[in-house]
């Protein structure tokens, strides 16, 4: 429940809130700021005490041509405590697709049902909605996300303002219903399918043979009888006699072999392991420093071709990695756009009221975004430039007015 409204805070007379009311939800997710002197009305015309608020559970549809729908919760059972939360709503919406531009529609932060349905009020409530950027694809372009309203039948946006540095969004509101934060970007969101639980397995009986040991018999030992042997006689030769030989002639020994020094003496290649090892240092050093360079700005919008004078669809970059993957910086990153054709010219902002030569990646983030725009038709190649990073390029084509009629 927010921006509850008791009788010491509305003039009993007139109605009128005699104070700002301003009301967060518990996850700082929502915010609602109803000005004072606002009188509030249910749909029967009586005084409204009570706003709520209640988060909606969005599920992508299976049909890609179903229209968006909004399922509300029916009524709690009768053993349902008076504090318990209510079943929260759900909204069906289609699998994602592209529109004319190319573009996809994604949800960029909380989907919530404000109530009750067809209050009205005299003044424009403030609504404030966190967005997720760290969980939106890459190319969602922050400057262009905006809050929308469920009519029944689909999404109208509103006029929105977003805060890049608390990364929130708000808008005025005149009447309550569902409320979302949506982006755009060039790159399909993933589709999380639902999960399939396992069945357990049913445990069937089986049965254990055990095999019978037979017993048996121990075989019955064999006694043999020994002989005892008859002793021979034995004859004893006579003695032969020996000479003895004559002494062999004596051979010097050789000198004993000259040791070396123990100090003199170095292992087998023992003064090549140093060499090897500085070596070894000045390869990674020199392998760190090209992978260093090798990261890349790239340009993750398509080429365009626009009209001479004509601003062009919105343009962004990403910082890539050696791998091709999107990094993200630790401090602010500035890029410099340059432009072959003299005339062309760069903003952040597509009423070009004021040109820019750089853009600047922010903090935590890995992509930035600008427009472009030439007074001169012809094939362009606009660049990207900043310290440590390969230049990106992209060809651009403008195109004269007369060649248009």
């Amino acid at each position: 429940m927010m921006g509850k409204v008791d009788s010491g805070e509305v003039n009993k007379e007139t109605w009128q809130v005699n104070q700002n009311i301003d009301s967060v939800s518990r996850d700082n997710n929502v915010a609602l700021s109803v000005p004072a002197g606002t009188v509030a009305r249910t749909s029967g015309g009586d005084r409204l005490s009570v706003v709520t608020v209640a988060n909606v559970t969005v599920v992508t549809s299976a049909s890609p041509g179903a229209p968006p729908e909004l399922v509300s919760p029916s009524a709690p059972p009768p053993e349902q405590s008076p504090g318990q939360q209510p079943p929260s709503p759900v909204l069906s919406i289609p699998p994602a697709t592209p529109d004319a531009g190319g573009f996809f529609t994604v949800i960029a932060g909380p989907t919530v049902q404000l109530g009750p349905t067809g209050a009205t009020f005299s003044q424009p409530l403030k609504l404030t909605l966190k967005y997720f950027l760290e969980e939106l694809p890459p190319g969602t372009v922050e400057r262009e996300i905006y809050i929308a309203y469920f009519n029944g039948k689909s999404f109208e946006s509103q006029k929105s303002a977003v805060n890049t540095v608390q990364k929130t969004v708000t808008t005025n509101l005149s009447h309550l219903s569902v409320y979302t934060v949506l982006g755009k970007t060039q790159i399909k969101p993933p589709v999380k399918p639902t999960p399939t639980p396992t069945p357990k397995p049913t445990p069937t009986a089986t049965s254990t043979v055990t095999p019978t040991s037979t017993p048996t018999s121990a075989p019955t030992p064999t006694i043999t009888p020994t002989q005892t042997p008859t002793p021979a006689q034995t004859t004893t030769p006579p003695p032969v006699p020996t000479t003895t030989p004559a002494p062999p002639p004596v051979t010097p020994a050789p000198p004993p072999p000259t040791s070396t020094p123990a100090s003199e003496v170095t292992p087998e290649g023992g003064k090549d392991w140093k060499w090897l090892l500085i070596i070894a240092i000045i390869v990674i050093f020199i392998l760190l420093l090209l992978a260093r360079r090798r990261r890349a700005i790239v340009f993750a919008t398509p080429e365009q071709t626009i009209v001479e004078n004509q601003v062009s669809s919105i343009i962004t970059i990403e910082l890539r990695n050696t791998l091709g993957k999107r990094i993200k910086v630790k401090s602010d990153t500035n890029v410099e756009l340059s432009s072959t054709s003299p005339e062309g010219q760069f903003a952040l902002e597509p009423d070009f009221m004021t040109p820019v030569t750089s853009v600047a990646v922010p903090e935590n983030t890995g992509s930035a975004s600008f427009y472009y725009k030439d007074t001169k038709a012809g094939s362009r190649v606009i660049a990207t430039n900043s310290k440590g990073f390969k230049t990106g390029e992209q060809r651009m084509i403008v195109e004269s007015i007369q060649a248009q009629v």
